[in-house]
């Protein structure tokens, strides 16, 4: 905005007063060139198979203070619904050198940044992203997640096979006729209680033929174990 005040013009503005403050900073003087403040813009529309087609525009705002030469047209305009952008005066006077700066809020394009130099890039839309909030749903299968489909399929197949032996070491003659009958759901439950850290009652480890097999099973339910749970606070950690 500029205001008479006899023979004198005084400006004002957000653009006039950054440029004053620069002004101060650095230590150099400038003068206001004139300017236009409203105008209409002819421009060539691609999509009319390159007819000529005139369109009136709204002005975006007046025109910036310009540094440097004798006098300027300039204007600065929002062209709608245009193919391509057509370079207003302000910056064509920068371009020869008849001002030095020109205070205007500009898109940066690659063409623009062969003709001129930007001290600031401006963005008219930002882009955004919204995700939904993760929620954490209770759910049996936050105990499966930690571990593999192979893993877990190893750990029943190992249950199974020292099930199995097990059970046909403490269903033979000998051994029931030395320690008594042992059911096949008490080894089920040494076996499985043993896997998940549980104490063993003694009924399996009393004969040294068992020893060999229920450490080895020991040894791979601590491994598994300290492996799951591991894992079990690193998928609590990032859920899926």
């Amino acid at each position: 905005m500029s205001a008479n005040e006899g023979n004198a013009t005084k400006y004002s503005g957000i653009d006039y007063n950054q440029l004053v403050t620069l002004a101060d900073a650095l230590n150099f003087t400038f003068h206001v060139l004139p300017s236009n403040n409203w105008a209409e813009v002819s421009e060539v529309d691609h999509r009319s198979l390159g007819q000529l087609k005139t369109q009136n525009t709204r002005l975006r705002h007046e025109v910036p203070p310009l540094v440097g030469g004798d006098s300027c047209n300039g204007l600065t305009f929002l062209i709608s619904d245009i193919a391509f952008y057509l370079a207003p005066q302000v910056t064509d006077q920068v371009e020869a050198r008849k001002s030095f700066l020109a205070s205007i809020v500009y898109v940066v394009l690659p063409s623009r940044l062969e003709r001129w130099d930007y001290t600031y890039s401006f963005d008219y839309t930002p882009f955004c992203f919204a995700l939904a909030k993760p929620v954490l749903r209770p759910s049996w299968l936050s105990c499966y997640y930690p571990l593999s489909h192979q893993v877990w399929i190893g750990i029943f197949i190992s249950a199974l096979v020292v099930c199995g032996t097990l059970v046909q070491i403490t269903g033979s003659d000998m051994w029931m006729s030395q320690y008594g009958q042992l059911s096949t759901g008490a080894v089920i439950m040494e076996v499985l209680g043993s896997l998940l850290g549980q104490g063993l009652y003694g009924r399996l480890s009393t004969r040294r033929s068992n020893h060999m097999l229920v450490a080895t099973w020991m040894i791979f339910g601590v491994v598994v174990g300290a492996g799951y749970r591991g894992s079990l606070i690193a998928s609590l950690t990032l859920p899926r």
